[in-house]
């Protein structure tokens, strides 16, 4: 997260950089957070290892929530946790037809993180944002975008040169990318300040989730059963 949130920094003071392509370049787009930091530690150790991922959560969504130049992002892999909580930060977001999104937070005891109680509220509505953080259903690409979570379907043997294409074309057909710049501000501007209120309240149930013994024997259940990866999460930009 703190790699992602620099490179994001350096390319808001890039006057060369004009928009960032978020995407892979195989596989997942997002793997969700690495909890591998929160087991095995006494518990003082545990409850300040949780607060400190708490702390690198929250400046890492804030990093994105607040980038001013178009952030497009491309999920043509596995898309979980964290990695689906992103997409409603972002301004335009395609995903392939193989795509799955999905959303654990019910198997694994926590309430969701990086605002998504906020931001897919927002753009899903009620009982579908609610249907895909209690059931943790994993859903389709084609699903994403019915859901309103998608700009567009790519199709998967073109996938990443039609997410290049789509990228070019928004910057093209701008006269100017302080005007696209200025418009997202002004339509960003009320979700923001929403998004930081849930944040707030999200990492304060989080470290104490994070911590309950109940969570760490469920994510070593998980982890062994295979049904979360270990790796972390990895972008490649553009």
């Amino acid at each position: 997260m703190r790699e992602l949130r620099e490179y994001l920094a350096a390319c808001e003071r890039d006057p060369a950089c004009r928009a960032v392509l978020l995407t892979s370049s195989a596989g997942p787009f997002c793997q969700g957070l690495d909890y591998t930091c929160l087991l095995g530690l006494s518990p003082d150790k545990r409850r300040r290892a949780a607060e400190e991922l708490a702390r690198e959560l929250k400046e890492f969504v804030r990093a994105v929530a607040g980038f001013g130049k178009p952030l497009v992002a491309g999920v043509t892999g596995a898309c979980v946790g964290l990695g689906v909580a992103l997409l409603p930060l972002c301004d335009l977001v395609y995903v392939s037809e193989k795509a799955t999104l999905q959303l654990p937070y019910s198997r694994l005891g926590t309430v969701p993180e990086g605002g998504a109680t906020h931001s897919l509220t927002t753009l899903l509505g009620h009982m579908k944002a609610g249907a895909l953080m209690m059931t943790g259903r994993a859903i389709t690409g084609s699903e994403a975008l019915s859901a309103n979570l998608a700009t567009g379907l790519l199709w998967s043997a073109t996938a990443y040169e039609d997410l290049i294409a789509q990228a070019r074309q928004v910057l093209d057909n701008a006269a100017q990318i302080q005007a696209l710049e200025s418009t997202k501000a002004l339509i960003r501007h009320s979700l923001r300040a929403k998004l930081e209120m849930a944040l707030h309240s999200e990492c304060r149930l989080l470290v104490h989730q994070w911590c309950a013994p109940e969570f760490q024997q469920r994510v070593r259940d998980l982890y062994d059963g295979g049904q979360l990866l270990l790796q972390k999460p990895g972008f490649d930009t553009q």
